[in-house]
């Protein structure tokens, strides 16, 4: 009986991806792609007490071989000197990378807060044709319990079978409870952090961590958060990323972040960083991206550059896709790129077309 939790997700993260591989017991974990060997290692230390590896592959090298294979070692006992583990296991699994320049099928899902069959089957909506998923935050309720993060995994497997691409941005729910302070162990990052740029083929795109939607100092967190300086370092990062330009030669640029910044809330208690936000929206504007994927709000809408929730000043349309109501009913988006726009289906977990929008880029 395998020893995984499910099967592996394939992360993007700039120019490569980080393939995250769930156990259920300690064990030594490895990828291979072709003839090469890819190690979960601590400076040289195989890891094998925890229940999460995370192997760094170059995209280039699976993109090429489409097929990656897990191995791993289950320990019986890790002692100082002739430590034992059980055989060898190892699983295939085939990759299709994004090769498609135009009819680009991507899955949006965002606060399933715990759930997983409606959201599995929203996100199944392309069926075998989907080529990305993209995760947009609060996919567990919160924190508050490691288990709480399989959640991501199971439907990450439903939906992809770790076969196609997956981007992830962390939600504010994310950043609650006991192991928030781990949950970048559980999740893609680059240099220990959850915001970064990723290549899949001819997509560019931008994953942005909004942090907590209320002031640092709210009641609710009780003294153990610190967002808006993280929010501010975060600022320069947009800058040296708008700056590199590396974006440039990319057919479809797009931004990922869990709270539509753009967007000042109604509710005097959400209105934050009111000037780091507009900055962000600035900086923003000079990468020309061609929309935006946000959730938080709980609702199928498509805030429109100029238009009535345009309030920092957008520089594309936002896609505030995913909604989650009393009893667990769940809708969500999948979208087609092209080149002079992009259609924008909202499904609900049903599996039934509730409407579809056009963006012009």
């Amino acid at each position: 009986m395998s020893i995984l939790k499910t099967c592996p997700a394939v992360f993007a993260v700039e120019q490569e991806y980080q393939i995250m591989v769930p156990t259920k017991q300690d064990a030594l974990v490895w990828i291979t792609v072709g003839k090469k060997a890819y190690y979960n290692h601590s400076n040289g230390v195989l890891r094998s007490h925890t229940v999460i590896h995370r192997m760094t592959v170059p995209m280039s090298e699976l993109n090429r071989e489409k097929s990656y294979s897990v191995h791993y070692r289950t320990i019986i006992e890790r002692k100082p000197y002739f430590p034992e583990s059980e055989e060898e296991v190892v699983i295939t699994y085939p990759f299709r990378p994004l090769t498609k320049t135009i009819g680009i099928n991507l899955s949006f899902l965002s606060d399933t807060h715990g759930f997983e069959d409606g959201p599995v089957k929203v996100g199944q909506w392309f069926g075998e044709e989907l080529d990305v998923l993209v995760l947009g935050g609060d996919m567990p309720e919160h924190s508050g319990d490691l288990k709480y993060f399989d959640t991501i995994y199971r439907i990450c497997e439903q939906v992809t079978k770790g076969e196609i691409p997956i981007v992830f941005a962390r939600g504010n729910h994310d950043t609650r409870g006991f192991y928030a302070e781990q949950f970048e162990e559980y999740t893609p990052l680059k240099n220990g952090l959850p915001y970064y740029t990723f290549r899949l083929g001819p997509i560019w795109g931008l994953v942005l961590d909004t942090g907590e939607d209320k002031v640092d100092s709210s009641e609710e967190y009780n003294h153990t958060i610190c967002f808006q300086p993280y929010r501010e370092q975060q600022t320069e990062f947009i800058r040296q990323v708008a700056e590199a330009k590396e974006y440039q030669d990319a057919t479809y640029r797009l931004v990922v972040a869990h709270i539509p910044f753009h967007q000042r809330h109604e509710n005097e208690k959400f209105c934050i960083d009111d000037q780091l936000f507009c900055e962000w929206a600035k900086l923003i504007e000079t990468i020309r991206p061609h929309l935006m994927l946000s959730g938080h709000l709980h609702l199928l809408r498509i805030n429109r550059k100029g238009g009535e929730f345009d309030h920092r000043g957008q520089c594309c349309d936002v896609v505030v896709g995913a909604e989650l109501i009393r009893g667990g009913a769940f809708s969500a988006s999948a979208l087609v790129l092209e080149k002079e726009g992009a259609l924008v289906h909202f499904i609900n977990d049903q599996g039934t077309l509730l409407r579809t929008e056009k963006i012009e880029y």
